[in-house]
């Protein structure tokens, strides 16, 4: 049953413009949906706070303390379009600057394993840094380049020995290069 039998023109006003609904081949009709006159043209200050706090893990509740504003603006403001494209930069921005820290630890590691093995045979020569400490910050930085010390861990699991067998296969597998 059709309950549209010839052309109708529906108008939505929007501010001072008007859009038409326009008629499909199949005789249906497609209604633009008004376009709403709040939407964030520009970021401001306030916006970049908002976005920067949100692209940090922060919850909009906290942030709306934080800055001042309503749990809505902030909610608005990181779901607008220049919102989403400002935190896609941000996102981009922190991958690079990951990328580029690995590569300076990468790079400074053979130091740190340098100086745990001068520690380790007692080579040791300049004496204004303790030993502890300048071990302890060799350490650090083999940890944040991904080549942290071994951790002992004691995990209690129902006896299912298929489970069992699956941890000893991926207990040996790191180990099966040295063979």
């Amino acid at each position: 049953m059709n309950y549209i039998d010839d052309v109708v023109d529906i108008r939505i006003p929007i501010g001072e413009e008007e859009r038409m609904s326009s008629e499909y081949d199949d005789g249906s009709l497609a209604i633009s949906a008004p376009v709403s006159t709040n939407n964030l043209k520009k970021l401001r200050g306030v916006h970049g706070e908002i976005l920067r706090l949100h692209h940090m893990g922060v919850k909009s509740g906290e942030i709306a303390k934080t800055v001042g504003k309503c749990e809505g603006t902030v909610n608005y403001t990181i779901q607008s379009v220049p919102g989403q494209e400002r935190l896609r930069e941000l996102q981009l921005l922190s991958d690079n600057d990951s990328v580029e820290i690995a590569k300076k630890l990468r790079k400074i590691a053979p130091e740190a394993v340098d100086m745990m093995k001068s520690i380790m045979l007692d080579e040791v020569e300049d004496e204004h840094v303790s030993v502890p400490t300048r071990l302890r910050a060799a350490e650090s930085l083999l940890d944040r380049g991904g080549w942290g010390k071994v951790t002992k861990s004691n995990i209690t699991i129902k006896d299912d020995s298929q489970i069992v067998e699956e941890i000893k296969a991926r207990a040996v597998e790191p180990l099966s290069f040295l063979n």
